[in-house]
């Protein structure tokens, strides 16, 4: 019996010989590569590792990251940054995203040197469990400032316009839409044009208004919408025409032989009021709406707004196109009118160039008016009063 026990406490205390196992072998990192820049705010980076094909890793393998790179007596770095984990067939190659969270304080957000390290445990005939990999590099840069916003006034011109070219009217306002704008016009940009080419015709921009301009509702407007066929713009003026019935007059006439008796009421005038005044730019057409001079597809949007804004205030009238004016009868692709000094447009003041203008781009003026006719008599004085009472207020002033 004795015997039996010294042979069994002799076989545990040497090692295994024939029958025992090796640890697994630590990881090869495949990426990022050591020194790997990641810039803060761009895709994390994949951590990717082969695991081995021998050994008892049972294809699992963490990874460490750590703002250090002194290991501890296994040989691993910290995981104060992060510890990730993945799992793989023995010899595949396994793969860790780190999460891309931005707030301040997490590792990938915070630019400097960190380290990282891939193991595996494998406890097999050794004390230390941990088989790892080199402690690699990797160094997380601060993002590029955001480009800077684009400045919607950049180019535009801000003189006033020319007596010569037309009149000012510091008393006219309207309203904005910012509805169906076109792809290639931005809406701060929009915003701009509108706003500093009425300026340089002495209006006022009351502010935003929603929809399309609509044509005799009393509201001035600045929009895109629908325009006349074959006008980039078209401005609108909306009168109403206020008439009296006079009094009943009568007069006798022959009328073969015979006296007849013809009675007849006229009419007098009594006002025409501007109430409603529309700006409807076509959002079909290649605009350009700057800081650039058009190309030879495009119309230019701020000479189509100035041409249309002098509509608005005043009563300019269209010009050939040979004169220096932003009134011009119709405006080609590719030119442009800022300024006096500061404009490109073909002079077609030859018989067939002027004939085929009208395959120009024209750029409209319209007129509407509504009759109103009152009544003769006391009831048509009161309505009067008020009538020329109220045509004192007038859009443009």
């Amino acid at each position: 019996m004795k015997r039996v026990l010294l042979t069994v406490v002799f076989m545990l205390a040497l090692p295994g010989t024939a029958g025992a196992q090796t640890p697994s072998p630590p990881p090869t990192q495949i990426s990022p590569p050591d020194g790997y820049a990641y810039v803060s705010g761009a895709a994390p980076p994949t951590f990717q590792m082969q695991l081995p094909s021998t050994g008892d890793a049972g294809g699992s393998v963490f990874v460490h990251v750590s703002a250090s790179a002194s290991v501890d007596a296994n040989g691993l770095i910290g995981d104060d940054a992060a510890i990730g984990s993945a799992f793989a067939a023995p010899g595949e190659v396994a793969s860790w995203t780190p999460l891309g969270l931005t707030f301040p304080g997490y590792w990938l957000a915070t630019p400097g040197t960190y380290y990282w390290q891939a193991y595996v445990i494998s406890c097999a005939g050794v004390s230390d469990c941990y088989q790892e990999s080199p402690v690699r590099r990797l160094v997380v840069e601060p993002a590029p400032p955001p480009p800077p916003k684009p400045d919607p006034y950049e180019g535009l011109d801000r003189t006033p316009i020319p007596s010569w070219i037309g009149t000012r009217n510091p008393r006219m306002w309207f309203r904005v839409s910012s509805t169906r704008l076109p792809s290639d016009v931005a809406r701060a940009r929009w915003r701009a044009l509108v706003g500093v080419t009425s300026a340089r015709w002495g209006m006022r921009d009351r502010g935003i208004t929603y929809g399309s301009p609509a044509y005799g509702d009393g509201h001035p407007e600045v929009g895109f919408g629908r325009t006349p066929r074959g006008a980039l713009a078209v401005q609108v003026d909306s009168f109403e025409r206020i008439s009296r019935r006079g009094k009943r007059r009568c007069r006798t006439r022959m009328v073969d032989g015979h006296r007849e008796r013809v009675c007849r009421r006229g009419k007098r005038r009594v006002a025409r009021v501007l109430r409603d005044a529309d700006l409807t730019v076509d959002p079909r057409p290649n605009w350009n709406a700057g800081p650039g001079y058009p190309d030879a597809d495009e119309y230019d949007l701020e000479t189509v707004l100035l041409h249309e804004m002098g509509h608005f205030a005043s009563d300019a009238r269209h010009v050939r196109r040979c004169r220096n004016s932003p009134m011009l009868i119709a405006l080609d692709r590719g030119e442009w009118w800022h300024s006096p000094t500061d404009r490109h447009v073909n002079a077609r003041c030859t018989a067939a160039a002027r004939s085929s203008s009208a395959a120009l781009g024209r750029i409209d003026h319209r007129t509407r008016q509504v009759d109103i006719v009152l009544p003769a008599g006391r009831e048509g004085a009161l309505a009067e009063r008020i009538l020329r009472r109220a045509a004192s207020v007038d859009v443009r002033g």
